[in-house]
C-alpha cells in the first residue's frame, strides 16, 4: 500500500461524527504530513547532492587556479605565457 492509498483509505473511514471518523479525519492529516515531510526531504537530498557536484567541480577548478598561480609565480615567459599556460590546465581563453 502507498501512501497515497493509505490517505484515501482513511479518508473513506472519516466520515461521520463518531469518535473512529475523527480518528481516522486526524490519521489522514498526518499521512499527508508525512507525504509533505517526504518530499521535502526528497528535495533537500536533491539539492545536497547538487550542491556536492558543484563543490567537486569547484574544488578542481580551485586546483587548476592554483597551480596556474604557482606558475606565475615561479616562472617568467613571453607574452603569450599565460595563455598558453592556461590552455594546458583546461581553460578557454575568451578574449
Amino acid at each position: 500500500m502507498t501512501i497515497d492509498e493509505a490517505i484515501e483509505h482513511v479518508e473513506e473511514r472519516a466520515c461521520g461524527n463518531d469518535q473512529c471518523a475523527k480518528d481516522h479525519a486526524q490519521l489522514a492529516d498526518w499521512l499527508r504530513e508525512l507525504r509533505r515531510a517526504r518530499m521535502e526531504i526528497d528535495l533537500l537530498k536533491t539539492l545536497r547532492d547538487g550542491f556536492k557536484a558543484d563543490a567537486q567541480k569547484y574544488k578542481a577548478e580551485n586546483a587548476k587556479l592554483r597551480e596556474l598561480v604557482q606558475y606565475i609565480l615561479d616562472e617568467s615567459y613571453g607574452d603569450d605565457w599565460f595563455v598558453v599556460k592556461a590552455g594546458e590546465l583546461g581553460f578557454e581563453a575568451n578574449y
